[in-house]
């Protein structure tokens, strides 16, 4: 199954993230986490989950569609955040995965860790559909 983009002529395999858990490292501070989510080569490429208040080890259960162009590389840019309410919201890392090697209608589960505190896992499912 293909899909179309709504441009003309324009028909791309689409990607659907299902985000899973997250697990953070002991902190001093309970975090309020969320993730954002970018495809530079995807229109309507960014992405965000809901802030998850208080939560050590987050759960979002959230799906987002993206639409691919096999031609490109697309890779995936994820930066975990920590809201901050009535400041600036901070940085808890970021990770890079390359979605072009990802074989069609499969799923394919992935943990990644953000280097920035180095205690930080998130676990995401990745499928393309194709003909």
């Amino acid at each position: 199954m293909t899909f179309n983009t709504g441009i003309e002529g324009l028909k791309t395999p689409a990607l659907i993230i299902v985000l899973g858990k997250g697990e953070h490292g002991v902190s001093l501070d309970t975090p309020d986490p969320y993730l954002i989510l970018r495809i530079k080569t995807a229109p309507e490429g960014r992405r965000r989950t809901k802030t998850k208040d208080n939560e050590v080890n987050p759960v979002w259960n959230e799906e987002f569609t993206f639409f691919l162009d096999g031609a490109v590389d697309n890779k995936l840019h994820m930066i975990l955040m920590e809201a901050n309410y009535g400041s600036l919201d901070q940085t808890i890392g970021e990770a890079w995965y390359s979605l072009n090697d990802l074989p069609p209608n499969e799923v394919v589960t992935k943990s990644f860790f953000f280097p920035k505190d180095g205690k930080s896992e998130v676990e995401l499912e990745f499928r393309i559909h194709e003909e």
